[in-house]
């Protein structure tokens, strides 16, 4: 299995270096020329929250949680690693994309269980460099700050008279 940026993926589509492509999130605006690209995968499988982008020319779309559906982890655009917990509860047959994955993992005779979103994360910080020495517990509820990354200064909005 292989991971690949949109500009890896779209020259894989043209000289047919893979005949499935399994997208996680459909968010390619519906016009777009690249999604005539990936129409040459011979299957196209998306997990989406939406049915939109990418859905257009699946295979099989599988519906995916939204993040206020699931215990999830997310880093900001500053680098700030947060928790989020559900909201609410899921309705209908979407799960998170780790069971989902683990599943598809399974029926290819992959090993690729997680019981949960933390064994998620933690199994990624010991893998990548901008987790290393977190953990998915001790995130506090303000946030952590991803391996390398200086605080933006942060600035007042207002000031007390």
């Amino acid at each position: 299995m292989k991971l690949l940026d949109h500009h890896a993926l779209i020259k894989a589509a043209e000289t047919n270096a893979f005949e499935t492509l399994l997208a996680l999130g459909s968010d390619v605006p519906d016009d777009t020329p690249a999604i005539m690209e990936l129409k040459k995968f011979e299957t196209v499988i998306v997990l989406a929250e939406h049915a939109k982008g990418l859905c257009a020319i699946a295979d099989l779309a599988i519906p995916l949680c939204a993040p206020a559906e699931q215990d999830a982890t997310v880093v900001n655009a500053d680098g700030l690693v947060q928790r989020c917990t559900p909201m609410g509860r899921v309705k209908g047959r979407a799960a998170p994309a780790w069971k989902i994955l683990g599943d598809v993992a399974a029926m290819m005779d992959r090993e690729l269980r997680y019981p949960g979103a933390a064994a998620v994360f933690n199994a990624l910080a010991t893998e990548v460099p901008f987790f290393a020495g977190m953990s998915h517990a001790a995130i506090p509820a303000t946030g952590a700050w991803g391996s390398g990354i200086t605080p933006p200064e942060r600035k007042r909005l207002c000031t007390s008279r």
